[in-house]
């Protein structure tokens, strides 16, 4: 481990999630990552295999996050995951809708439960990429479908 806690991207994260995010959706997140449509990515240990090469992680309870910057990490640091990880959100939203971004074949790429706020969907159309386009629905549709996944 790096000072800091940064780590090198062989090492494994340590989180869990009873309904994780589909590896289509972190592939295409690492994806926007790399294009720098997204800030970072946060990996479970489940992911471990789907790491970037090259790139630095810092270890939270979560799992393992890759990040772009400095700017990124420091929001890491300070408990501004939301931010960090571009869903133009930083708190938990229990109930209301999902906005489910799409790129412009079809593919989720993520899905991030909102307040209704603009700068959710503003975020999730960055995420999603040219062509790319978001729906709502509701975080009980989007458990459903990584359940069945």
């Amino acid at each position: 481990m790096g000072e800091d806690g940064i780590l090198p991207a062989d090492v494994k994260g340590r989180g869990s999630m009873k309904t994780p995010e589909l590896s289509m959706s972190l592939q295409l997140q690492a994806k926007a990552f790399k294009e720098g449509r997204k800030p970072a990515v946060l990996f479970l240990a489940r992911d471990s295999g789907m790491y970037l090469p090259g790139q630095w992680f810092i270890s939270i309870d979560q799992g393992d996050v890759v990040y772009d910057s400095e700017e990124t990490l420091s929001l890491i640091k300070n408990g501004d995951l939301g931010f960090a990880l571009g869903y133009g959100i930083n708190k938990k939203v229990k109930g209301g809708k999902t906005i489910s971004a799409y790129d412009k074949e079809g593919n989720l790429v993520i899905d991030i439960v909102t307040d209704g706020s603009k700068t959710v969907e503003d975020a999730a159309l960055k995420i999603a990429g040219e062509g790319g386009y978001f729906v709502e629905r509701t975080p009980q549709e989007v458990l459903n479908e990584r359940r069945n996944q």
